[in-house]
């Protein structure tokens, strides 16, 4: 049995708390060095080229190919292994594989090109131009009108990660149209411009936007105004397309070889099935050209596509965190890096996991991709950028580590601190303890624990981490901010309070016990198990040490991250994936 949501990539928020130890991302802020008078590459990919087969046979990796690029000059670009494990046909350079949540990218460029038109504007409400949209809100009627462009494409719109309709594992083929529609049929997880929350489905109501906008289907669109003037002419969210390219890189899983492309959105007879936040296919070859674009400042042989305002905009970390160094922009996540941007982004599903990172300000980019989701592409681009940058610059020369407080530590009163103890949920696959003990407050993970240096009541750090607890007005938590320097990606986590183990009991509703029992879904041959139970007067998702649910109305609770939990009659729906009933209750 899999757990459906390990394949749901969350690129942004890497706190490592499951280890307790944080990697520490230097920033030196100094002017950029000159580049140095000759800049030769050679020997980082003569060690590429020994190191890589030995790494991908480490990661049981089948295939996989990578591109360095500096300016305009596309430095490197290879292809290693197999496209799959079965036919052992060879990866190039010019191998397609599925990009996967590097499609929002993508999808943010060609809606950049869209406002340089004149067509939209990035803070224009979606109901301007999909005036029939709805989503159902706890927050109020209005708050599907708030919802703009910009939400949408930084993930501050509060939707959820998926629908109904088009979901990862389905196997049914859903048109983009329908898909788009089943949006309406969730809820918002928080308010609109509230938290940051990772969102597929913001990104492809930005590529039906579009759609409406342009009298295109999406997927012609991006190839008119993105593709084919860049000469990117392998790449496509048109997967029937893809699926006639002479060399196709399968997706691999831990046991199995995918389709290619990946099954569920492959078009049927008269359907059109490209979802914008994700179902893009690409080579190396193809996606240093859009890299150079980039380095460009958006300019396609001289001609400027897109605007420098517009640009910055993309690059600029949304909704701004005091504190944050790291954030997501407009399609891309932003992070400093020496005196200029680092510019990122990563995906994985389908069996594949992918990278690409670039910095305008030093003209270098990379590209690593393979077709096995035991890969780690991050990892690689990540040495091999910062190589091509001393390569070209020389070894930065400052160091120093992000500091979020200026605060001293201070003792907490330990009635204060309790009020902190309990469990708060990181994302949907980690529940983080919070407890006191003679000396402290401590952050507790599986078997591994911290004690937080206190600067408040309700202020603490830890490493390289400064953990904020939200309180309402009667002083209980309500979850709590995590900001983090660790890794080239976002560094902010909001982690809502799920139970504490004082806490008096629930109501333990008669009509709840219909709900208890074990629930099964069935996908892409795989079985996938959830059981509820009632704990403490409360109902819960008996996963992750016990997820409580909080009930909205009748057969419908929340998590406590905003996940909609519905029970129709026998069944379940979760994160929109629908559960039948197989089992009788089970009641603690």
């Amino acid at each position: 049995m899999r757990n459906i949501q390990q394949y749901i990539y969350l690129p942004l928020l890497l706190v490592c708390i499951s280890s307790l130890g944080l990697v520490y991302f230097v920033i030196a802020q100094e002017k950029a060095p000159p580049v140095r008078p000759t800049v030769d590459y050679s020997p980082i990919i003569a060690k590429l080229k020994e190191q890589l087969p030995q790494q991908m046979t480490q990661m049981n990796v089948p295939g996989m190919a990578i591109a360095l690029v500096d300016g305009a000059t596309l430095v490197w670009a290879e292809g290693f292994g197999a496209t799959d494990r079965d036919s052992q046909t060879k990866v190039t350079a010019d191998t397609l594989f599925s990009l996967q949540s590097i499609s929002k990218t993508y999808t943010a460029t060609g809606f950049l090109i869209a406002v340089e038109k004149g067509l939209m504007k990035i803070d224009d409400p979606l109901k301007k131009y999909y005036p029939e949209f709805t989503v159902n809100s706890r927050f109020g009627a209005d708050e599907v009108n708030r919802i703009t462009f910009r939400h949408l494409l930084s993930h501050w719109s509060g939707l959820t990660h998926i629908a109904p309709c088009g979901r990862h594992f389905d196997g049914r083929t859903c048109p983009f149209a329908d898909h788009i529609r089943s949006i309406s049929e969730t809820w918002l997880k928080f308010p609109v411009g509230e938290i940051f929350s990772y969102s597929n489905l913001g990104i492809d109501l930005v590529g039906y936007a579009l759609e409406l906008r342009s009298g295109k289907r999406f997927d012609e669109f991006m190839v008119e105004e993105l593709f084919r003037p860049l000469g990117m002419t392998s790449s496509g969210f048109n997967n029937k397309v893809v699926a006639n390219h002479p060399s196709v890189a399968r997706g691999h899983t831990r046991d199995k070889t995918l389709p290619a492309p990946w099954i569920h959105m492959i078009p049927s007879e008269g359907w059109y099935t490209s979802y914008s936040a994700g179902s893009m296919y690409s080579s190396v070859k193809d996606m240093a050209k859009f890299i150079s674009f980039h380095l460009a400042g958006g300019k396609i042989g001289g001609k400027r596509i897109i605007g420098e305002n517009l640009l910055k905009e993309m690059y600029t970390q949304q909704f701004p965190i005091e504190g944050r160094v790291y954030g997501y922009g407009l399609g891309v996540v932003s992070a400093p890096l020496r005196s200029g941007t680092l510019l990122a982004h990563a995906g994985a599903g389908a069996g594949y996991r992918t990278y690409h990172m670039w910095t305008p300000e030093y003209q270098v980019g990379v590209v690593v991709l393979m077709n096995s989701e035991s890969g780690d592409p991050q990892r690689i681009a990540l040495g091999v950028f910062q190589q091509m940058i001393e390569a070209k610059y020389g070894p930065d020369s400052r160091t120093g580590s992000t500091k979020f407080t200026d605060k001293p530590i201070i003792t907490v009163d330990t009635k204060l601190l309790q009020r902190l103890e309990g469990t708060y949920q990181l994302r949907e696959e980690l529940l983080v303890a919070f407890k006191v003990k003679k000396d402290g407050l401590y952050v507790v993970s599986g078997t591994n624990e911290g004690r937080l240096n206190a600067h408040s009541p309700n202020e603490f750090s830890f490493r390289g981490s400064k953990f904020t607890f939200i309180l309402d007005e009667k002083s209980r938590p309500k979850g709590v901010q995590v900001l983090s320097s660790s890794g080239y990606d976002s560094n902010v986590e909001f982690m809502p309070f799920n139970d504490n183990p004082d806490e008096g009991a629930g109501p333990n509703k008669k009509e709840w016990q219909d709900f208890v029992g074990e629930y099964s879904h069935e996908a892409d041959g795989d079985t996938f198990n959830v059981s509820v139970m009632i704990k403490n007067g409360y109902l819960y998702l008996d996963r992750l040490g016990g997820l409580k649910l909080f009930e909205y109305k009748p057969g419908l609770f929340f998590t406590p991250d905003g996940e909609a939990v519905i029970f129709p009659g026998d069944r379940m729906s979760l994160f929109n994936y629908g559960y039948t009933k197989k089992s009788a209750p089970k009641v603690e």
